[in-house]
């Protein structure tokens, strides 16, 4: 069913937004056999997913190191006004520049092309109004 769901969010451009998905990035243990089965291919479907896809948790702690790849608190980024598209675009815009860079994409990369957004935001719309 998650590959249904991420064909269908990919075709027609969505974010997903997984909930409590402290399950799938938990560390692994030798007990559960199944769940650490069920974890992998989980992770192997995002690996390759070339959409967006928010996870949240409460419990930080508990994940393994090896499952984020950009660990975010949503206050560092509840200020800037950007919606699913831009998010989609600033992430992808983010990944290639740290990638153009040799470096793994950071909160910074993501911060830094946030900010450019914004002034271009901000200067488009005050052409705006003087031209009306």
């Amino acid at each position: 069913e998650l590959v249904k769901v991420l064909d269908i969010a990919y075709t027609w451009k969505a974010v997903i937004l997984l909930d409590e998905a402290d399950i799938y990035l938990e560390k692994r243990n030798t007990v559960d056999l199944v769940r650490n089965t069920m974890v992998g291919i989980f992770l192997r479907l995002l690996e390759y997913y070339q959409g967006v896809i928010f996870l949240t948790t409460n419990r930080v702690i508990s994940f393994d190191d090896a499952r984020a790849d950009l660990p975010l608190k949503a206050d560092e980024f509840a200020n800037y006004d950007l919606n699913g598209r831009e998010i989609r675009n600033v992430l992808h815009a983010a990944r290639l520049l740290a990638k153009n860079k040799g470096k793994t994409l950071s909160a910074e990369n993501v911060i830094d092309v946030i900010s450019i957004v914004q002034e271009f935001k901000q200067e488009t719309s005050e052409m705006k109004k003087d031209n009306y």
